[in-house]
């Protein structure tokens, strides 16, 4: 492990702190900061798509900038606002699948929202619906939806020099005439075969939970399931494992379902299929991360939290996708973060189409950076 420069520990601290503004019990006072280290927070949140949950840490904390509550408040607000457009598309394909007597299960971000597991549905951002559907009937749910207008999504570049597979476990992307955001019907809750033994289909569509949302029944992953294809979905599908690190979105979605259903969850299956499948040690380091920052424990076996926090930080110390020194360097941030909460409330009220914009995670550190460029250009011209 390399030595951490001063660079690193600033980092490292600024990551802890946003930890414990996401922490779900987490309310009250926020660490006072200077302006960097704001920026490194709301660099970090962004990254890991959790800005909208800040807001309820800072909203009421003096030492908290008030340009920097009105960045999250912004934030929160657009994405309450696309989280509602994207519910009432999920209404519409639950009418839709009722039509066809179609069973599908609510997954990831969907099923967390419709299920209640956030009491302010806005703090979690929805990037699409996901539903499983058995193999027999993904036709049909194809043409329950086509018959109503959607259509192939159109591929995006998320970058150069990006290569795409076509997935094996879900139909490609499907867009309602709105638009807006898309709909993955799901055969299975993995890409890779070597998973299928941690979250098998057709057991998890028997034991699913049906419950009541705005008057109709869904039906969400059991909440065993439910907490492995979280860890599944994002250190194993997402190979974030592998580089020793974690998604701050479903790290605190994580220890929500735990504090929420930690009696519903049939911990030794869970412990089981992890050491059958030969990912006991990914099981460990969620239950670190979840303990040390959300406050939340896993019952589970024993795991070494000095080995997972160093790993951690050592991840974190290396994922900078951009010169920390030039990031921090720039001065302004709070008629940067102003500035930038104005422009978005505008626009979005413009086009509510726009907060899809939010949900690209590389996107918001360069707007950043080219705000604070306008703002300097403008200034030194007038």
């Amino acid at each position: 492990m390399r030595v951490a420069s001063a660079d690193d520990l600033k980092r490292w601290a600024a990551f802890l702190d946003l930890c414990a503004m996401l922490a779900p019990k987490a309310r009250g006072a926020v660490p006072s900061r200077d302006d960097k280290d704001w920026e490194l927070i709301v660099r970090f949140a962004s990254e890991h798509m959790a800005s909208p949950a800040v807001w309820r840490a800072v909203e009421g904390d003096a030492a908290a900038p008030e340009e920097v509550k009105a960045y999250f408040l912004a934030i929160h607000d657009m994405n309450a606002r696309r989280n509602q457009m994207i519910l009432e598309g999920l209404e519409e394909l639950l009418a839709r699948f009722d039509e066809f007597r179609i069973k599908c299960v609510l997954l990831k971000g969907g099923a967390s929202v419709a299920s209640g597991l956030y009491d302010d549905p806005a703090e979690r951002m929805l990037t699409d619906i996901d539903v499983l559907v058995a193999t027999e009937q993904i036709k049909e749910a194809e043409t329950a939806l086509r018959s109503n207008g959607y259509k192939d999504a159109t591929p995006i570049q998320a970058g150069p020099r990006r290569w795409f597979m076509p997935p094996r476990h879900h139909l490609p992307p499907l867009v309602p005439p709105t638009g807006g955001f898309s709909i993955e019907l799901h055969t299975s809750l993995v890409a890779s075969k070597q998973f299928e033994s941690l979250l098998p289909p057709a057991a998890i569509l028997e034991r699913a939970f049906v419950l009541q949302w705005n008057g109709r029944s869904i039906f969400v992953p059991h909440p065993t399931d439910f907490l492995i294809h979280n860890i599944v979905h994002s250190q194993l599908h997402h190979e974030l494992f592998s580089c020793g690190m974690i998604g701050l979105r479903q790290t605190r979605e994580l220890a929500m379902l735990v504090a929420s259903h930690c009696d519903d969850v049939d911990w030794i299956d869970v412990e089981r299929r992890f050491s059958t499948a030969g990912y006991g040690e990914v099981l460990a380091e969620q239950a670190v991360y979840s303990q040390a920052l959300m406050g939340v424990a896993f019952p589970v076996g024993e795991h070494d939290t000095q080995k997972a926090m160093d790993r951690l930080r050592t991840g974190i110390m290396n994922s900078r996708q951009n010169s920390d020194a030039d990031f921090a360097a720039r001065p302004h941030i709070g008629d940067v973060l102003a500035k930038l909460a104005r422009i978005y409330i505008r626009g979005f009220v413009r086009d509510p189409k726009l907060a899809i914009n939010l949900l690209n995670p590389f996107w918001w550190p360069e707007r950043i950076r080219g705000i604070r460029a306008l703002l300097k250009h403008g200034n030194s011209t007038q």
